[in-house]
C-alpha cells in the first residue's frame, strides 16, 4: 500500500487522500479548498475557465492525471455531502467511478438546487455502513458517523499488506453519537496507518455543549 495526502494537512477543508497498489488505485474525497494560501477566501467560481492542467499548476487540483485523463483506472471515494471534501469532482473525468452513500449523492443533488450549482455524479456507486467493498485489491469498510453533515462515514482501507483508516470528519456530540459507540466499539484495531481529523486540537480545554443540550435548551 502507498497512500499520499494531497490536501488537508495544516488547513481546515479541501480534503483529498490517494491510496494506490501496483494495480488499483483510489482517490478519498476531493475537496474544494476554504482559504487560498495567503487565507484569504477561495473563490470557486473563478477557477471555472480553468483547464485541469492550469488548475493542477495553481495547486487547486491534486497532480493525480488518471482522475483527469483514464478515469477507468482510478475510483473517487466521497466521505460525506461537504463541499470541502466533494467541491471539485466536476474536473473528474466522466468515466470515473464514485463511491458514496446513497443519501449523500441526494444531499449533493439538493444542495445543486440551492446554490445553482451543477455538481454531477454520472457514475454513482453506492455502499453502505459496515459493509465492505472492493475497488480492485484494495477493500474499503465505510462507517457511519456522528458528523453535520448527514449520511457522513469513516473507511478502513486494507490491501493484502497493510492497513488504513481514514476517520472523514466527525464527532461526538450529536445525535448520532450510538454510531460512533457502535464504530467504537466494532471497528478493526492496529492498523497501520491512522488519518484523523484534528479541527479540536489546541483549543480551550473546556465542556461544549451537545445538540441534545442545545436543542432542549432553546425548546425550554
Amino acid at each position: 500500500m502507498n497512500f499520499q495526502i494531497h490536501r488537508g494537512t495544516k488547513e481546515i477543508g479541501g480534503s483529498c487522500l490517494e491510496v494506490w497498489t501496483k494495480s488499483t488505485r483510489i482517490v478519498v474525497d476531493f475537496g474544494m479548498p476554504l482559504v487560498n494560501p495567503d487565507k484569504t477566501q477561495f473563490n470557486s467560481r473563478e477557477i471555472n475557465k480553468f483547464s485541469p492542467s492550469v488548475l493542477i499548476e495553481k495547486g487547486v487540483l491534486p497532480s493525480i492525471q488518471s482522475l483527469y485523463n483514464n478515469a477507468t483506472n482510478t475510483s473517487l471515494i466521497l466521505s460525506h455531502a461537504h463541499q470541502d471534501h466533494y467541491g471539485l469532482i466536476n474536473y473528474l473525468h466522466k468515466d470515473c467511478k464514485i463511491f458514496l452513500g446513497k443519501a449523500t449523492q441526494k444531499l449533493i443533488e439538493i444542495t445543486n438546487i440551492f446554490t445553482n450549482q451543477d455538481w454531477a455524479i454520472s457514475n454513482p456507486q453506492h455502499f453502505e455502513s459496515g459493509k465492505t467493498f472492493a475497488v480492485g485489491d484494495i477493500e474499503i469498510t465505510p462507517y457511519l458517523m456522528d458528523h453535520s453533515a448527514f449520511d457522513s462515514y469513516a473507511f478502513l482501507i486494507k490491501t493484502n499488506e497493510k492497513s488504513l483508516f481514514y476517520s472523514g470528519d466527525f464527532r461526538i456530540h450529536g445525535r448520532k453519537t450510538k454510531a460512533f459507540d457502535w464504530f467504537s466499539y466494532n471497528v478493526e484495531k492496529n492498523v497501520d496507518y491512522l488519518l484523523l481529523e484534528g479541527t479540536t486540537i489546541g483549543r480551550v480545554d473546556k465542556k461544549f455543549p451537545t445538540e441534545n443540550e442545545m436543542y432542549f435548551a432553546t425548546e425550554n
